[in-house]
């Protein structure tokens, strides 16, 4: 196996990981966990999913001025997943299902607590491999009327806990009024990343991976792709004959984007000398616009970085290092705001399982 092909056999383990296909650690069924997070459209609270076990059974509000927390009771499913505010923060978007049975896409009105159930996809897990649909990842449009998110059309063996993964993934968009559905993407990615639209409301940006181009427009495979990209995955599309092709190029392997209502875009990637870095350490964030990029964060994170959030409003971000430079398992949560400063870190364990 040569280098190229090793390093993008290692940037998809990296996305297995991230979306929980390759899981060493049985969670601890006493304790309870955070999950998705995402900031309000002000930035002034962070929402999140709560877990315990294996079991995802509600969704919550952190107030960042104050410390406290709010949590939605849930009911009538088994698991409650990925939330994100409207833009005017009047309602909360998220996935929901049955166990073993393809998730849904929801939205909770936060005033009067009714909830309406937008996509309708049914679908059955599959005891080994095949067909299997499940969406995920939902985002509001900037005038909130439409939701974008992603579909899996397929169950593939995969290594951990689990056995096996979903994966063909597609995007998808919903009129939030009428249901009308539209594809937006014909790729069959390996893995997906929540996408967001950008603030004309048509284009749309997120982070993909490939095996094989099942679309017939740009690379044929993951390793075309390397060649070409070197790991940059952060696509911009409109859903019309879409080439697989990164939107910009910073560095090697630029992925897991996220967008403010200005167009501001939040990024990871390796620091380069280009960055004043010179000496390279893994990941940071750094900030996309228009055509300047510069880097978020300086603290030098030995570990990956992971599921960055900006506000609708641009002003703070939300992130996640990975905890094992501690010698512990799972994720940090970090803040920062725009302008690269008030970096901290909120412990959600400590504050959720009552340890002082």
């Amino acid at each position: 196996m040569n280098s190229n092909i090793l390093k993008w056999f290692l940037i998809v383990i990296f996305f297995l990981g991230v979306y929980g296909c390759v899981n060493t650690h049985e969670p601890n069924p006493n304790t309870t966990y955070p999950n998705d997070f995402t900031l309000s459209p002000d930035g002034k609270r962070i929402l999140f999913s709560l877990s315990k076990g294996n079991r995802h059974y509600d969704l919550a509000l952190y107030e960042i001025a104050t410390g406290t927390i709010k949590t939605f009771k849930m009911t009538g499913s088994d698991y409650y997943l990925e939330p994100v505010f409207s833009p005017n923060s009047k309602e909360i978007a998220y996935v929901a299902g049955k166990r073993l049975k393809g998730a849904n896409i929801y939205i909770l009105n936060c005033a009067t607590g009714n909830i309406r159930q937008i996509t309708h996809t049914e679908s059955i897990y599959p005891e080994s491999i095949g067909p299997f649909n499940t969406n995920k990842l939902p985002n509001f449009s900037p005038d909130g009327r439409k939701i974008i998110f992603c579909r899996s059309g397929f169950v593939k063996p995969s290594v951990g806990v689990s056995k096996v993964m979903t994966t063909d993934w597609d995007i998808f968009e919903v009129d939030i009024l009428t249901g009308a559905e539209h594809k937006l993407t014909n790729q069959k990615f390996f893995t997906i990343r929540r996408p967001y639209y950008l603030p004309d409301g048509k284009r749309f940006i997120f982070s993909a991976s490939i095996l094989t181009n099942k679309s017939g427009v740009g690379p044929k495979d993951f390793r075309e792709y390397n060649k070409l990209y070197k790991g940059n995955n952060i696509f911009i599309m409109d859903g019309n004959n879409n080439e697989l092709k990164p939107a910009f190029i910073h560095g090697d392997e630029s992925r897991n984007p996220s967008v403010s209502g200005n167009g501001d875009v939040v990024f990871v990637s390796i620091p380069t000398h280009l960055d004043g870095i010179e000496k390279g350490y893994p990941f940071e964030l750094f900030i996309h616009n228009k055509a300047s990029i510069g880097r978020l964060t300086k603290k030098g994170f030995s570990s990956e970085l992971n599921n960055p959030f900006i506000s609708f409003d641009g002003s703070r971000v939300v992130f996640q290092a990975n905890n094992e430079e501690r010698g512990k398992i799972g994720w940090t949560v970090w803040i920062i705001n725009r302008d690269g400063t008030g970096l901290r870190e909120v412990n959600f364990m400590d504050l959720l399982n009552n340890k002082s």
